[in-house]
């Protein structure tokens, strides 16, 4: 199905809601879509498996995978993304690959960027070149410049300290079984 601009909402003369939209421009609302393809794509109070755009907003609304060159996510939910430029406010977000990353009040999973300004947000793993923030809290940071106040249960040094201690411990455990089984290498 085609769409040029006009909105895609259930008050439509058929009553029915596509399975795929595609166009130059898709706007949609109150609506499930499983997947839409256009240049520029805006979804209000809606539910969309999977987008495939150079521009995309969203708003309120429910988003599996996102593939974009821009997307501006607002009080929404986004389980997937890989896009140029992310922005989020008040939204949360399973996983994301960007370029740059802009988050306010969000909460994350997953994220990677090369650059990344996140405030007052809640973040599983964050994996970034550099990071600007106010306010983060963070279960993992691995990042090369970091500028702000972080809060973070492991941050890069300490996951080399314990990615080191983790292999010499599992050495030595390797080596006393085979010193107690008394098995020679060949």
């Amino acid at each position: 199905m085609s769409d040029q601009g006009l909105p895609i909402t259930p008050e439509s003369e058929d009553q029915t809601t596509p399975a795929e939209v595609s166009g130059d421009m898709v706007n949609l609302s109150q609506v499930s879509v499983e997947k839409i393809s256009a240049e520029q794509v805006r979804v209000s109070s809606s539910s969309v498996e999977q987008i495939t755009s150079d521009e995309v907003e969203v708003r309120q609304s429910f988003m599996s995978q996102v593939s974009s060159e821009t997307c501006s996510v607002d009080s929404s939910m986004l389980l997937s993304s890989q896009t140029g430029a992310l922005t989020a406010a008040n939204s949360a977000v399973g996983f994301a690959r960007s370029e740059n990353l802009a988050m306010n009040d969000c909460a994350s999973g997953a994220l990677y960027a090369q650059s990344a300004g996140i405030n007052d947000s809640t973040i599983g793993l964050l994996v970034a070149q550099q990071v600007q923030t106010t306010s983060v809290r963070t279960g993992v940071l691995l990042a090369s410049k970091v500028e702000g106040n972080v809060d973070t249960y492991l941050d890069t040094p300490r996951a080399l300290l314990v990615g080191l201690t983790a292999g010499v411990a599992m050495g030595l455990v390797v080596f006393t079984l085979n010193l107690i089984t008394g098995k020679k290498r060949r």
